[in-house]
């Protein structure tokens, strides 16, 4: 499986924007390093990935038939909605036309503190994303509508993957609400699908953000999402994490607070799922979980 990955990683490259390459390869390089984790592994004895490793994933293609997905049971009324299809933004499916002139739409995902916590799948989808949100609140904007992210999976014959990688910064003062979504066409499939996410967020002073997420996935899905946040001065987030869905379900959460006064919420789940939470911390802080 590691060689099928590093060919892979290899031809994204080559499709690849030149500022990335450096990015891809270190990430590469990371993962062939560390391998797939095992349950040697510390943060990974409780969690079994053996549907994962005994299947050769391709990557996920555009979605060819986009006017035939009906989207309407995810749509949420008064909300800037993001839509992506196995792992592709979908202009078509997504609603951003009330989205405030003053957010910016960076053209691809930063990637300056995306090695602050690398680990062994957050590193292979350095190495493979292909798409994502990649937002800047400016400061003092108090964005009224949430954000939602919809994620649709659609039927499919080969295992396959996508991976994902969205970056999400709120200025100095700012306030938004991000709703993350992953759901799929049909309840199965023949084989498994496995989507790769991560998720970076900065929240600069005195700012604040409220993320949700929910993973309602066909059964068949291997959902692994690894989210980095890094936190300054007086600043607040509180995440809300549901797993409904997927044969695999995994979260890991690394928080860094650098600086003092900031506040996180991050309440303990009861689902399937496994989830790790870290927090680095150099200063005091104001902690509720």
């Amino acid at each position: 499986m590691i060689d099928r990955l590093t060919a892979l990683a290899h031809q994204v490259d080559q499709q690849t924007q030149h500022a990335l390459q450096d990015f891809r390869a270190k990430q590469l390089a990371f993962f062939l390093k560390q391998g797939l984790p095992t349950r040697k592994d510390e943060a990974w004895r409780y969690t079994n990935l053996a549907d994962l490793v005994q299947h050769e994933f391709e990557l996920s293609k555009p979605y060819e038939d986009i006017d035939s997905i009906d989207i309407q049971p995810w749509v949420l009324g008064n909300t800037h909605r993001f839509v992506f299809v196995d792992g592709y933004f979908s202009p078509e499916l997504s609603d951003l036309q009330h989205l405030p002139k003053e957010i910016i739409r960076l053209k691809t995902c930063p990637t300056s503190s995306s090695s602050t916590s690398l680990s062994h799948f957050a590193a292979l989808n350095g190495a493979l994303f292909v798409d994502g949100v990649h937002l800047e609140i400016p400061k003092n904007i108090q964005l009224n509508s949430p954000i939602h992210m919809l994620h649709i999976s659609t039927q499919s014959h080969t295992p396959r993957m996508q991976h994902l990688r969205h970056f999400l910064s709120v200025k100095e003062n700012s306030d938004a609400v991000v709703f993350e979504e992953y759901v799929s066409t049909v309840p199965s499939t023949v084989v498994p699908n496995f989507v790769n996410v991560v998720t970076q967020i900065d929240i600069d002073a005195g700012a604040s953000l409220q993320h949700y997420k929910l993973q309602r996935d066909h059964e068949r899905s291997i959902h692994i999402a690894h989210t980095d946040v890094n936190q300054h001065s007086d600043s607040a987030i509180k995440m809300y994490n549901v797993t409904i869905g997927a044969s695999l379900s995994r979260g890991d959460l690394v928080i860094h607070l650098s600086e003092k006064g900031v506040v996180w919420f991050v309440p303990v789940a009861a689902d399937t799922a496994s989830r790790t939470s870290r927090a680095n911390s150099s200063s005091n802080r104001t902690l509720f979980e």
